[in-house]
C-alpha cells in the first residue's frame, strides 16, 4: 500500500512539475515577444483629463515624496488633478498634505477625509470609490502614498490608454534602491520581481492572472460600470484583482499592460519579516474569492509544486532512493525560475547570480507554505488596524 501511494506521489509530483515548467516557458516566450511602448506626445495626442487617486492611511513618511513625484510631471497641470483620501490617519499625514498645498497654490490637489469607519471590512475601496466620485477625469489613474512614480508617468498612462482605447492599464512596479543587501530584502526583491514578470506576461496573453493597485489605470465609464457588481468587496485587500476581473468579463480584451519604463511606479521594501509576511497574508487571504477558473489553477499549481518539493525533501530523509525525485523537482524548477527572471531586465538593476538564485529557490518553498498555514487564520493587521 505504502509503495503505491509512493508510487502515485511520484507520478503526480513529476506531472504537476511538468505543468509548472510549460505555464512558465509559455510566458516567458509571451514576454521575450513584448514590444516596449515608446511614448510620442501627450499634448498633441489627446485633451482629456486625468485624475489620480491616492488612498492613504498613516504616510507620513512618504506622502511628500508621492506628491513631489506627481507635481514634477512632464504634463500641463491643466489636465491632470490629484485626489488624496486620508483613511482615519493617526499621524501627520493630513497636515503634511496641507502644507504641501499651502506651498504650491494652484496646485490641483484636493484631500478629502473619510470621517466615518467603514463597516464593510474594506476601507481602502471604500476610500478609493469616494475619491472617483469626486473626480473629473476621464481616465483614472490609481497609485499608493508610498509610491514614487515617473516624470511621464500620467502622459506615458493616458497617451497609452487614448492610442488603445483600453479599459484598464497595468503599469511595471519596482522596488525603491533596488540594492538589497541583507537576506530579506533579497528574497523579497526577487519574489517581487517574479510576480512582477508574471503578471506582465499573463496581461501580454490577454489572460490577466494578476495586477498591482500600485500602478493602475481604469477608463472611469468602465469603473462606474462594473464597481457595484465586483466580487470581495466585504474583503480588505484586492481591490486591483477584483476589479480587473469585473473589467475582463464586462470589456474582454480591453486590459492592456504598459510595457515602458516612463510607465514606472517605485514603492519601497518591507521593514521587516513580519510585515513582509501580513503583506502575503493580505495578498493570499482572497484567493478563494476570484471567480476565475485560470487564477485557480494557476495558485493551486504553485501550492502543490512547492508542497511536493518540500514532502519529497522529508521523503528522502526516510527513504533514501528517493533523494533524486526531490534533486530532479528541485534543479529542474530552479533552472526553469532563473532562466524566466533573466528575462527581467525591466526590474532587474543587478547582475541575477545563480548561488543566490538557489538560496532564494529554497526560502521560497518555505515562505510560501508558511503563507499558505498563516492565512488559514483569518485577519491581520495592517497600518496599525485590524482587519
Amino acid at each position: 500500500m505504502m509503495n503505491k501511494l509512493l508510487l502515485i506521489f511520484c507520478i503526480l509530483a513529476i506531472f504537476g512539475q511538468s505543468m509548472y515548467i510549460i505555464l512558465l516557458l509559455h510566458l516567458r516566450r509571451i514576454w521575450m515577444k513584448a514590444p516596449k511602448y515608446n511614448r510620442v506626445q501627450f499634448d498633441t495626442l489627446s485633451d482629456i483629463k486625468v485624475s489620480v487617486l491616492i488612498a492613504l492611511r498613516n504616510e507620513e513618511a512618504n506622502i511628500i515624496s508621492c506628491l513631489t513625484a506627481l507635481k514634477n510631471q512632464d504634463i500641463a497641470t491643466n489636465k491632470f488633478e490629484i485626489i488624496c483620501v486620508d483613511d482615519h490617519s493617526t499621524d501627520k499625514s493630513v497636515e503634511l498634505i496641507n502644507n504641501f498645498l499651502n506651498e504650491n497654490p494652484g496646485f490641483p490637489l484636493q484631500l478629502l477625509q473619510i470621517k466615518e469607519e467603514t463597516k464593510n471590512g474594506s476601507p481602502k475601496k471604500q476610500a478609493l470609490k469616494a475619491a472617483v466620485t469626486k473626480s473629473s477625469g476621464k481616465l483614472l489613474l490609481f497609485t499608493d502614498a508610498d509610491c514614487v512614480v515617473h516624470q511621464s508617468w500620467i502622459s506615458t498612462m493616458a497617451e497609452f490608454y487614448t492610442k488603445h482605447n483600453a479599459k484598464m492599464l497595468c503599469g511595471p512596479v519596482v522596488l525603491q534602491n533596488s540594492t538589497a543587501s541583507t537576506l530579506l530584502s533579497s528574497y523579497e526583491e526577487l519574489d517581487f520581481i517574479s510576480l512582477q514578470l508574471c503578471s506582465a506576461a499573463s496581461l501580454l496573453d490577454k489572460k490577466p492572472l494578476m495586477s498591482n493597485g500600485a500602478n493602475l489605470g481604469i477608463d472611469k465609464n468602465a469603473y462606474l460600470n462594473v464597481i457595484d457588481k465586483t466580487l470581495g468587496k466585504n474583503l480588505a485587500s484586492g481591490d486591483d484583482m477584483f476589479l480587473m476581473l469585473a473589467l475582463d468579463k464586462d470589456f474582454p480584451g480591453s486590459i492592456h499592460y504598459v510595457n515602458s519604463e516612463k510607465a514606472i511606479v517605485k514603492t519601497g521594501f518591507q521593514k521587516s519579516f513580519l510585515q513582509l509576511l501580513m503583506q502575503r497574508k493580505r495578498w493570499a487571504s482572497k484567493g478563494f474569492k476570484y471567480a476565475n477558473s485560470s487564477i485557480f489553477a494557476v495558485s493551486q499549481l504553485v501550492l502543490f509544486i512547492h508542497s511536493a518539493l518540500l514532502v519529497s525533501a522529508v521523503i528522502s530523509f526516510i527513504i533514501p532512493s528517493l533523494f533524486p525525485l526531490f534533486l530532479g523537482l528541485f534543479l529542474s524548477k530552479t533552472i526553469v525560475d532563473y532562466a524566466f527572471l533573466l528575462k527581467a531586465k525591466l526590474w532587474l538593476r543587478k547582475r541575477l547570480k545563480l548561488h543566490q538564485f538557489v538560496l532564494f529557490e529554497f526560502l521560497n518553498t518555505l515562505f510560501v507554505l508558511l503563507i499558505i498555514v498563516v492565512s488559514l487564520r483569518k485577519g491581520f493587521i495592517w497600518k496599525g488596524r485590524k482587519l
